[in-house]
């Protein structure tokens, strides 16, 4: 069975933007980064799967540069 994230992005800055995702296990130890490309004046959603990860709590981190533009935290059963 796949697992998948849906992560939610929006830009409401007049110019696009790139995005990194990248997800942490428990201990810290990043599994996965993904950079995306945010579109200004827009909502996006993408989807991730992570159906080759254990299951076990993740942190989802989004950031633009150095700087840090959203967390989420993730469970998977």
């Amino acid at each position: 069975m796949k697992t998948f994230a849906i992560v939610y992005t929006s830009c409401t800055k007049s110019a696009d933007k790139n995005v990194e995702l990248t997800i942490s296990n428990s201990i810290g130890k990043i599994v996965l980064i993904k950079g995306i490309h945010v579109t200004a004046n827009t909502k996006q959603s993408i989807s991730l799967d992570l159906s080759a990860l254990p299951a076990g709590a993740y942190l989802i981190n989004a950031s633009e540069k150095e700087n840090n533009v959203g967390r989420m935290m993730l469970m998977k059963m």
